[in-house]
């Protein structure tokens, strides 16, 4: 069979077309790979325990005492679900998204909303993890409470209107549909808020673990 092949140049063309033909064992299985880290997710929500909030400029912390770049760390509950989120190899975009939550104890009420879009860009690492670095941008208010000492007014710091939302993930490789991460998420006001409400604009930051469902 092997001689008859050699002889016969049609046979030994259309042999060696179908071996060029033919895509490499680690080609398909690296196109398999990548077909399953670029599936699109249907829902996904990010579960936040702490916050981490600054002021971005000076706020009192007693009837004569002010002090630049006030500080806080709280507990609470604080989450963002994602909705329909559209993966692809080096970028994501997530069309919409909402953030929700509240500090306790409520004696220092701090509370993120944000209902926002976000757009950003993707790195695979060995073992089908990821990391990812995006921004998202929409309208809420973020207030908080820093509570030190007898505020002139509001112990608050933070704002309304138009958000930023920078995010760092570290997302596991897939398990089935479903996929978990550790999340940081910003939410930072771009307008000065009103002086009779806040003592100064601030941010807040978010640390938590998230799960998605593709």
């Amino acid at each position: 069979m092997l001689r008859r092949l050699i002889q016969s140049p049609i046979l030994l063309t259309v042999a060696l077309g179908l071996l060029s033909a033919a895509p490499p064992l680690n080609r398909c299985a690296s196109a398999a790979e990548t077909a399953s880290d670029n599936r699109n997710e249907w829902v996904g929500l990010e579960v936040s325990p702490l916050l981490f909030g600054q002021s971005l400029g000076t706020a009192k912390a007693g009837w004569n005492d002010e002090r630049e770049f006030q500080t806080t760390l709280q507990l609470g509950s604080f989450g963002t679900l994602r909705l329909l989120r559209l993966n692809r190899e080096r970028y994501y975009w997530t069309p919409m998204q909402m953030t929700l939550g509240t500090t306790y104890p409520q004696e220092r009420l701090s509370i993120p909303a944000m209902i926002s879009t976000e757009v950003g860009a993707r790195w695979k690492l060995a073992g089908g993890s990821a990391v990812e670095f995006g921004t998202a941008a929409g309208a809420g208010v973020i207030l908080i409470d820093y509570g030190l000492g007898l505020c002139d007014g509001s112990c608050l710091v933070g704002g309304y209107g138009a958000l930023l939302s920078p995010v760092f993930r570290w997302r596991a490789a897939h398990r089935g549909r479903f996929q978990g991460g550790f999340v940081s998420r910003a939410l930072v006001p771009l307008l000065s808020p009103d002086p009779r409400s806040f003592q100064a604009r601030g941010f807040g930051v978010l640390f938590g673990v998230e799960i998605a469902v593709h």
